[in-house]
Parts: C-alpha cells; structure tokens; sequence
C-alpha cells in the first residue's frame, strides 16, 4: 500500500548523485563533510545566510536511494514491499502535521516507519522527541487505517545512542549498511 498525502503538497529534494560513490572505508563521508565545509566557506565569504538543513536534506536523499539496501538491513530484501514517504499536513486548527520519510510496507503485515537522522555521532532521542515519536506514529496508525505492526526504524550514519528512550526503536540502519554492497 502506497501512503500518500491527503493534499498535494511538494516536498523538497537535493540531488547529490556523487555521493553514491563509495570509496574503500568509508571515506565518502570525509569528503562529504569536506565539501559542507568548502559550500559554506562560500557563501560565509559571499556574506549569505547559511543554512545547515542541506545535510540532512542530503543524507535523506542517500537513504532513499539506497532503500533496496535498508530493506536488506532489516532482512525483509526477500519479502514483497512497497516503498513510499507519507505526510499529514496541519490544520492550523491545532492538528499538528506529521511527516515519515520513508514508509516500507510489507506483505507480513508489518510496516517499517523509517526516521532518517543526519548526525555526526550516535543519535540520541530526548525526550521532547520520543513524545513527538509516539504522536507520529500514532498519527499514521490513525490517518492510514494500518491494523498491522508498526516498526519505528532508525537510518543515522551511527547508529541510535543507548538511553532511556532508546527502545521506542525496533531496528536501525547505519551507513555501513546503506553502502554494504554499493
């Protein structure tokens, strides 16, 4: 099943096609931070207003491409899914909006709500975000009519910090695993 949007919104998307190159190691990454650096040194010198929400626009972007590899990660690669994104917007009304960026929904009757967290260490959920977790989450169930399991996935380049709050998570996916067999 296919979720989509109850009203035609755009979302944004960054196409940064070289960073499906993986060199041995890992060492993309590197680059990857180096090249941030080089396009805000620009535009510090340009004097614009420099907005760090291209990373995670950008790793969101990676994740997607390599969902065939997600999948493998959670070890549903032989299990007949659909892949899609689901949004809720807003009311204005006191209806907050909720966004999942990647939805996999298998015939096990199991659907993965895959979060995807550009970070520079090991995420760590507050709790301020495990309650925003739980109302998204519960914001689908509602809004799809999903009777199945829902799995909360985690893709970070490091992997979920260990804490209190840790446990709202079923499964997630590193960036060894996005690139394991690129």
């Amino acid at each position: 099943m296919l979720f989509a949007p109850r009203r035609r919104g755009r979302f944004p998307s960054l196409s940064l096609d070289f960073l499906k190159i993986k060199p041995p190691n890992n060492p993309w990454f590197d680059f990857f931070l180096s090249f941030r650096d080089n396009i805000a040194n620009h535009f510090v010198k340009k004097g614009y207003i420099y907005d760090w929400t291209w990373q995670g626009l950008a790793f969101e972007r990676v994740c997607l491409e390599h969902a065939r590899q997600i999948k493998k990660a959670l070890g549903v690669a032989g299990v007949a899914t659909s892949v899609s994104s689901w949004r809720l917007p807003g009311d204005g009304a006191g209806r907050h909006g909720a966004q999942i960026d990647l939805v996999i929904s298998r015939a096990d009757n199991v659907t993965n709500l895959c979060e995807m967290k550009f970070c520079q260490d090991e995420y760590g959920i507050d709790a301020e975000e495990a309650g925003k977790l739980r109302k998204r989450v519960e914001a689908f169930r509602r809004e799809t009519g999903t009777k199945g399991g829902i799995h909360l996935t985690f893709v970070t380049p490091y992997g979920v910090k260990r804490n209190k709050y840790w446990n709202l998570v079923q499964s997630e996916v590193t960036l060894d695993d996005l690139f394991a067999d690129a």
